[in-house]
């Protein structure tokens, strides 16, 4: 039986909001825009070999590819358990708000009575493979003024 690790994304990531001008078209990945917006990953706790996290996508995405043979538990918005990621696939608690706020880019939606972090989960398996990426509004500036 394999121990199973949290890592917490809210911790683990530093994100860096940086005013300015709009990118210029140079800056833009298949005529997508960036965010203005550098995430990187500061650190990882507890150290997990066989476990990479990576920020992506100009740091609107968080990646996480588990090559060791535990379960990885990545915490939602209100430190509910939102994904598992290990060794036979990826599977997501199908009553953590996270599941659903993650919908929409602006995470404007209104939650069901069962999407609830005290709301015991409901595992679906999203993949087979032992990766994820997702998008995390822990760094996603979503209000309609500029950060200063």
């Amino acid at each position: 039986m394999t121990a199973r690790r949290v890592l917490v994304v809210a911790l683990a990531l530093t994100t860096l909001l940086l005013a300015g001008a709009p990118a210029a078209q140079a800056h833009t990945d298949r005529g997508v825009a960036g965010s203005n917006r550098a995430g990187r990953v500061a650190e990882l706790s507890p150290q997990m070999p066989g476990v990479d996290l990576s920020v992506t996508q100009f740091g609107d995405c968080h990646q996480v590819l588990n090559g060791s043979s535990s379960t990885v538990t990545v915490c939602g918005y209100s430190n509910e358990e939102y994904l598992r990621i290990g060794p036979d696939g990826v599977w997501r608690n199908e009553n953590s708000p996270a599941t659903r706020l993650k919908l929409r880019l602006d995470g404007r939606t209104t939650l069901p009575a069962n999407a609830a972090p005290d709301v015991p989960p409901e595992w679906r398996q999203v993949s087979t493979g032992p990766e994820c990426s997702w998008h995390d509004h822990r760094t996603n500036w979503m209000l309609s003024t500029r950060p200063r």
